[in-house]
């Protein structure tokens, strides 16, 4: 855990809750190796400052006596940050390099495993749900715990494995729980509330369409 030499000059905004970071097995590589834990930003450096996450790290980094200041805050400085686009060729530019994943081997796996859950070919269900685990150093799943459970539990492997990849808001809508999920959780870690509505759900059709389609006469719900 050495201080990086890679200071971040601006961004470094988006990251995940620590809502998403304890759903994970402690020795599952999504975090260990998945999520930033100790990073520098331009104004930390005269003072040799770092964050460090998350915050049960506080006695780790209160041990050490190497000169630095270490802290931890709860607003958007201080988030899980994915290393799923660290692999750049310039760490200093604020529009890098980094490939966006549109399909993963894995969103084919857990989608298959989501289909055979829903036919009710157990075995198969298992088995690719586990392929995912398997790779992430995650704790196995050794027992069919019935269908609802196991669909649970695909829709939280989907939450931890394709974190900042724009996939879950769909899945949520596709599931069609998408206003409670996220209304569960009223607010972000920095104490910000977010209530989610039914506007929420579709985007708007656009005006010009409207008035150019004498069949619709009104927008989809909470754009009206």
């Amino acid at each position: 855990m050495s201080p990086s030499s890679s200071v971040i000059q601006s961004g470094g905004w988006v990251g995940c809750s620590y809502n998403w970071y304890r759903l994970f097995d402690q020795e599952d590589y999504r975090i260990t190796k998945g999520v930033r834990h100790q990073w520098q930003y331009n104004y930390q450096v005269s003072y040799n400052g770092f964050f460090y996450y998350p915050e049960g790290l506080k006695e780790y980094y209160a041990s050490l006596a190497d000169g630095n200041t270490y802290q931890y805050a709860t607003d958007y400085q201080c988030l899980a940050f994915t290393t799923k686009y660290s692999d750049v060729t310039d760490n200093s530019t604020d529009y890098t390099d980094s490939s966006w994943p549109f399909l993963r081997y894995a969103d084919v796996l857990l989608i298959y495993a989501e289909a055979q859950n829903e036919l009710g070919v157990q075995n198969d269900a298992i088995t690719y749900l586990n392929l995912i685990r398997k790779r992430s150093n995650a704790e196995l799943m050794d027992a069919y715990p019935g269908q609802d459970a196991m669909r649970s539990a695909i829709i939280e492997e989907r939450a931890k494995e394709f974190a900042c990849e724009a996939d879950r808001r769909w899945d949520l809508i596709r599931w069609g729980i998408y206003l409670d999920a996220m209304n569960a959780v009223m607010y972000d870690d920095a104490g910000i509330h977010k209530e989610r509505s039914e506007r929420n759900l579709l985007f708007p059709i656009p005006q010009e369409e409207i008035n150019s389609n004498t069949e619709i006469n009104t927008n989809n719900p909470g754009w009206n």
